[in-house]
This record gives C-alpha cells, sequence and structure tokens, in this order.
C-alpha cells in the first residue's frame, strides 16, 4: 500500500537541495539592491531574452565600477549575489558566473588586488582554481 509522507512521519522531505535558475537568478538579482533593476532592465531591453553569460558579465563591469567609485555596498551586493550564484547555482549557472564573472574580471592583470581581496569565498576558491589551471 502507498502512503505519502508527511514530515511527522521523520522524514525530511527537504533534504534535497534545489540549485538556483537563471530565472531564481534574476529575481535575486532584483532583490539584492534596487540599483540592479536598471542593469536587469536595459540587458532585456537590449536582448529581448535572459543571456545569462551577457548578464552576469553586465553584473561584473558593475561590481567593478561599483569599486572604482568606491560604492562598496553595491560592490559587496554583486560579489555576495555571484558568491551564492556559483555555491547554489544550476550548471548553466554555475558556468556563466566561474567563466563571465571569474574568468572575465581579468584577474591576472595589475592592479586588482584589491577588488579581488573583497571576494567572498566561493569566488575566491573559483578564482584559486582558475590561477591553478593557468600556471
Amino acid at each position: 500500500m502507498y502512503r505519502s509522507r508527511s514530515p511527522s512521519d521523520g522524514v525530511n522531505l527537504h533534504a534535497v537541495p534545489v540549485p538556483m535558475t537563471p530565472m531564481d537568478f534574476v529575481s535575486s538579482v532584483r532583490a539584492t539592491d534596487t540599483r540592479l533593476d536598471a542593469v536587469v532592465d536595459e540587458h532585456l531591453a537590449d536582448n529581448d531574452e535572459l543571456l545569462l553569460h551577457v548578464l552576469v558579465a553586465d553584473l561584473r563591469r558593475c561590481a567593478e565600477a561599483a569599486h572604482e567609485s568606491r560604492d562598496f555596498d553595491l560592490r559587496d551586493n554583486v560579489l555576495a549575489l555571484m558568491d551564492s550564484a556559483l555555491a547554489d547555482g544550476d550548471v548553466a549557472l554555475d558556468n556563466a558566473v566561474a567563466v563571465s564573472f571569474v574568468e572575465d574580471s581579468a584577474w591576472w592583470e595589475p592592479g586588482k588586488e584589491e577588488y579581488l581581496e573583497a571576494w567572498p569565498s566561493t569566488l575566491t576558491d573559483e578564482l584559486n582554481r582558475q590561477r591553478g589551471a593557468r600556471t
């Protein structure tokens, strides 16, 4: 006999994590900082659809510009968002952040140290993985 399970059965029905999808990511971008709404809106207007790698690159440029202008709140909001996307994202999101955020940050160029030091742990782990692969 089949019986549906409930939390009272002692079974944790929420034990399997669900990865963040690209659409979840867009919702997270909008929820992270209202200033990022303009980045998403412009991206969607320019492309008529979500192009994940392009949006991640747009957000990378936003984080870099925020760092340069010393808007550390915005920079840190974007970095935390990217860190979460890399840690919790599905395969497409993970790839987009690894390539269009970490790799495209040109981390090997001089003068990036202060910016890179602000990166949270999952982004830093990916950065270190790429550095190791490059040598």
